[in-house]
């Protein structure tokens, strides 16, 4: 790997991901970023391999990576959910697909992030 290519991938501007785009899937109120990523997690499973990184306050934030099954060693998730605390005391729900995905999980997406936000 050229050092470029190393700089770029680091910054998570690599090729296929430098067009990557977050699409709001849902708003919840009064529930818990950490319980929805987790609901994500295993609404996903068994389509995609999924991987869930909470952070603790004060960030307030979750993400849940999606690989292909057998892909993770790989690197580079081929989507990513993100949940967020909001200060009013809401949580979002936000996706982005790797560019060379776009539109290959959203709707999958969509159904898990009505079923974990109710």
């Amino acid at each position: 790997m050229r050092p470029r290519l190393v700089v770029l991938t680091l910054l998570g501007l690599a090729p296929g991901a430098a067009l990557a785009q977050q699409t709001l899937l849902a708003t919840a109120a009064g529930s818990s970023y950490d319980v929805i990523a987790n609901c994500l997690m295993k609404q996903m499973q068994p389509r995609l391999a999924a991987v869930p990184v909470v952070r603790p306050p004060p960030t307030n934030r979750a993400e849940v990576h999606l690989y292909t099954h057998g892909s993770q060693r790989m690197g580079t998730p081929v989507a990513s959910f993100f949940i967020s605390l909001l200060d009013g005391g809401g949580t979002t729900v936000a996706f982005e697909e790797r560019a060379d995905q776009r539109g290959r999980h959203i709707v999958a997406a969509r159904d898990a992030a009505r079923r974990c936000t109710r």
